[in-house]
């Protein structure tokens, strides 16, 4: 008999509303409590570009009131460490610590957002650092193929940050870390979760950081199949990267669209992995995964390849996502296996991991319901007939660093262009 994995849904959170933010409180009798805060603090183009990325390294480490890591070191006195990211729409702050001390905690969390430097020499000494950080990735054929992808697929929409010089970070306005940081760190807090016994009182007065905005996205026209290509004789392997259009998590039928993703390069066993690393022998590991913003939703293959193979793989890829296009489960035995595997990675093994999954989602507009609909969706795809799927087989976007092979498959062309 055959083991099929059954949906069981996290607890749901008790939420309610905190200023223009949302809080949601996941009761939890341990020891660790955890924290997330999601803020809307997209990568405008009308801010210098390096701006919003510098905040999240102060946010870290500076504080007029309590000096050089003086945030961190009280913290980890509490039990506490904290980390910010950052996507294109959305900062993201996470902290857990011990539950007795997670008022002290939250308060000291919101010390951190009031009392940051923006301006002066410890502002410049973070830059310094940056700037040496970028000389050494832009060196790396993987990071630089990253890098241009991402241009490819949102400039004119998201400030581009990853190939900028070093001398282009050192050049950033202090006024511009400030004018960001005002315009979204102190208005746009969205999301608030909490996995503790209790609410600490001390994230009341985080509602003062949730107010109106208001700013446009500019959606840049789509080019299909727009290329990069760079010969690089000191790089080891080939980097390549394809991007294609991909639906938002807000689409009726994500479910059936994330079992086909996974399907075609979603884990191990996955239709690319079998193809390109089994049989082809072309690459250690290739896997597509989304990438969702507000502006639009693709999927991007990435795979580091042997360079005199480089042009060999690129072909292979395309024929392999040509297939999956046409018909993502030729076997009902691959449904079932991708479907098994999907609701294992859906269900959190605690309320820390279901907090962690939880921020990201509701960043997405993905509100904790639709997150369990989601699941069930998934669970009953065996069952009935699926909905049309209108998956891609034309990359929007497509890069290779390394060997400079042409980036349009079946044609002859001296060199791929952006």
């Amino acid at each position: 008999m055959k083991l099929q994995v059954h949906f069981h849904p996290p607890q749901l959170p008790q939420e309610g509303p905190l200023g223009q933010a949302r809080l949601y409180w996941l009761e939890v009798a341990a020891p660790l409590a955890r924290l997330w805060a999601v803020w809307e603090a997209p990568a405008l183009p009308t801010y210098p570009p390096f701006a919003r990325k510098i905040l999240l390294q102060l946010l870290s480490e500076e504080n007029q009131r309590y000096g050089p890591g003086g945030i961190s070191q009280r913290l980890h006195r509490l039990g506490w460490e904290f980390e910010w990211s950052a996507t294109k729409d959305h900062f993201f702050l996470s902290a857990e610590g011990l539950a007795e001390n997670l008022s002290t905690a939250v308060f000291y969390l919101g010390e951190a957002l009031e009392g940051l430097i923006c301006f002066g020499l410890r502002v410049d000494i973070h830059l310094r650092r940056a700037a040496a950080e970028q000389a050494r990735a832009l060196a790396n054929p993987a990071y630089r193929a990253d890098a241009h992808l991402d241009r490819l697929l949102w400039e004119g929409s998201y400030a581009p940050t990853a190939l900028l010089s070093p001398t282009d970070i050192l050049s950033t306005p202090h006024e511009s870390i400030w004018a960001y940081y005002r315009d979204f760190l102190l208005r746009g807090l969205r999301h608030i979760i909490v996995a503790a016994p209790y609410l600490p009182k001390p994230l009341l007065a985080w509602g003062q950081w949730a107010k109106p905005l208001t700013y446009g996205l500019k959606v840049a026209p789509l080019h299909p199949s727009r290329s990069y290509a760079e010969a690089d004789p000191q790089a080891k392997q080939a980097s390549l990267r394809l991007a294609y259009s991909w639906v938002p998590p807000s689409h009726p039928h994500y479910g059936y669209y994330q079992l086909a993703l996974m399907r075609l390069g979603g884990y191990f066993g996955a239709q690319l992995m079998r193809r390109i690393r089994e049989e082809a022998g072309l690459t250690y590991g290739i896997y597509a995964k989304p990438q969702i913003t507000r502006v639009k939703s693709c999927f991007i293959i990435t795979a580091e390849v042997a360079r005199s193979r480089a042009e060999e793989a690129y072909q292979k890829i395309h024929e392999e996502v040509s297939q999956w296009q046409q018909n993502p489960f030729p076997e009902p035995e691959t449904l079932e296996e991708v479907r098994n595997y999907l609701l294992a990675q859906l269900m959190p093994e605690g309320p820390g991991e279901w907090g962690q999954r939880l921020s990201r989602w509701v960043a997405m507009g993905v509100t904790p319901q639709a997150y369990l609909a989601y699941g069930y969706q998934i669970e009953h795809a065996l069952a009935g007939a699926w909905p049309p799927l209108e998956l891609p087989n034309v990359p929007l976007a497509q890069v290779e660093v390394g060997q400079g092979v042409c980036l349009h498959p079946s044609e002859s062309c001296p060199h791929a262009s952006a």
